[in-house]
């Protein structure tokens, strides 16, 4: 019997209780280093203002927003924009994120081209958004034997951040229905202080009763990295102009210094001055 399917009954063999988001004792110390002290906005005194002065404002913020009701009449859209922010499908019968135009358009098919759901808004966000960013994809479950590895993706996202990377979360059931419930996710989220972009569950796998989503059929078929993902919290890294870089299972930690160094390296070829949206 191979080690790794060893490994993977141990964690069967440790029950339920043992799964999902129960930090370990770090975590929160770690966790602690990225909240954000809202102590001192609280404290800051708000200005007296004048009755009368803050009526006349209520009137004019009313009037402006009568006028500003009446310009968005379907009428009285400019013609260069009517229409620019409904849900356009591309080539891949993937949607482009309303409101957000990909400008150059991205290539028919290609990374930047495709779109998925954000948690737990159900917007759709264009991977164009990130054009121009690293980014370490990963399909996510909250109920895995994996899933402490939140904490190292949060841990990798809070540190390289501001020289453009970003951590995607893909929430999946496709590997006996652990991507969990809201409830569930948000136990998570809370727990692992995560902050970087989640996205709805979708199928990874080409059997997924969800169908496979064709970002992780684009994912698992590009030269070099082919094939089924096993587990959750298998990794995909992408540079900044859409290209695969890496793949790694799930038995490897998202600080393995393959992993680490592979991130790094796609930093210092970004462009000189990328965009830190």
């Amino acid at each position: 019997m191979s080690s790794q399917r060893v490994l993977v009954l141990c964690f069967l063999a440790l029950g339920f209780v043992s799964w999902g988001c129960e930090a370990s004792e770090d975590s929160d110390e770690d966790a602690t280093l990225s909240a954000v002290d809202s102590g001192a906005s609280d404290a800051e005194a708000e200005p007296e203002i004048d009755a009368q002065a803050q009526e006349a404002d209520g009137s004019a913020v009313i009037e402006d927003a009568e006028a500003s009701e009446a310009d968005a009449a379907p009428g009285n859209i400019p013609e260069e924009l009517d229409g620019g922010l409904d849900l356009q499908p591309d080539a891949s019968g993937t949607e482009m994120a309303r409101g957000f135009i990909c400008d150059p358009a991205a290539e028919p098919g290609s990374f930047h081209s495709m779109s998925a759901d954000l948690y737990p808004t159900g917007e759709a966000r264009s991977m164009c958004e990130y054009r121009d960013r690293v980014l370490l994809i990963a399909n996510t479950a909250a109920l895995c034997g994996f899933t402490p590895q939140y904490e190292q993706m949060q841990a990798l996202n809070r540190q390289y951040e501001r020289e453009g990377l970003t951590v995607l979360g893909f929430l999946t059931n496709d590997f006996n229905n652990q991507g969990g419930s809201d409830q569930e996710v948000e136990m998570c989220n809370d727990q692992f202080r995560i902050t970087f972009p989640q996205f709805n569950h979708l199928g990874v796998t080409s059997r997924s009763r969800d169908g496979q989503h064709p970002l992780f059929a684009w994912l698992t078929s590009q030269p070099g990295f082919e094939g089924e993902i096993p587990w959750n919290f298998s990794k995909f890294l992408v540079n900044h102009e859409g290209r695969l870089l890496g793949r790694w299972d799930h038995f490897t930690s998202p600080s393995d210094p393959a992993i680490v160094q592979a991130i790094s390296e796609a930093l210092n070829a970004l462009p000189l001055e990328p965009r830190r949206d």
